[in-house]
């Protein structure tokens, strides 16, 4: 899944065409948490301040969510 710096906001590039510098990061929840740990987002993105994470959260428990209903 590719992520972008928007406005504060690390947000996921779906179609990987929006502007601006991307990193790619594993679709799952250990990766973003790990990412998050180690502060990558920052660094990648090359923010100059820190970026909020809860857009990618919510949007990788949805797909958890998703994921696990389909299991059942």
């Amino acid at each position: 899944m590719r992520v972008i710096a928007r406005d504060g906001e690390v947000v996921a590039d779906r179609s990987a065409a929006l502007p601006g510098r991307g990193a790619w990061v594993h679709p799952t929840r250990t990766c973003i948490e790990s990412a998050i740990q180690r502060k990558a987002f920052g660094r990648a993105l090359k923010a100059g301040t820190v970026l909020g994470t809860g857009h990618v959260l919510e949007l990788i428990e949805a797909a958890t969510a998703v994921t696990e209903e389909q299991a059942d």
